[in-house]
């Protein structure tokens, strides 16, 4: 069961801060017990501790979501693991940084900075403003940034 408490300060004062305490189900057969840092108000920290703690048994029991870590992660990290593993080794590194290049393009044109900022309205309008307002693209060029998306 989740608990929350105040440690001492240098001075053996209570802390401002309480710290977290719930039991950690993934760690081996038997668990563990862990601590985090949590809020000044106590049940703000006491909902956080029961909140880590029904993680870690979800994960136990294998019923997490990965994607919910995927989507926090940041897009150039998702973007250096696609260049690596989903890209063909064969190709010449010149088709690599044409795909890097025009990924990069659309990433900065949308403002995405997680995964989930990637949606397909945002592209298509960046795409758009391509041909009208930027630099000059030919239907090919427009062609080949949506085939790379």
């Amino acid at each position: 069961m989740a608990s929350v408490y105040r440690r001492k300060d240098r001075n053996g004062r209570p802390a401002k801060k309480y710290t977290a305490l719930y039991f950690d189900a993934v760690c081996g057969v038997n668990g563990k017990w862990r601590t985090k840092a949590a809020f000044t108000d106590r049940e703000a920290s006491l909902a956080f501790a029961q909140r880590l703690e029904r993680k870690s048994e979800r994960e136990a029991e294998r019923l997490f979501d990965p994607v919910l870590g995927q989507a926090k992660r940041p897009i150039a990290e998702h973007l250096e693991m696609f260049l690596e593993t989903e890209l063909d080794p064969t190709r010449s590194k010149r088709y690599v940084q044409q795909v890097r290049s025009r990924l990069e393009r659309v990433i900065v044109g949308v403002g995405a900075e997680r995964l989930n900022d990637l949606i397909t309205i945002h592209v298509s309008r960046f795409l758009n403003d391509l041909k009208v307002n930027g630099r000059p693209v030919s239907a090919a060029t427009r062609s080949d940034f949506v085939a790379t998306c």
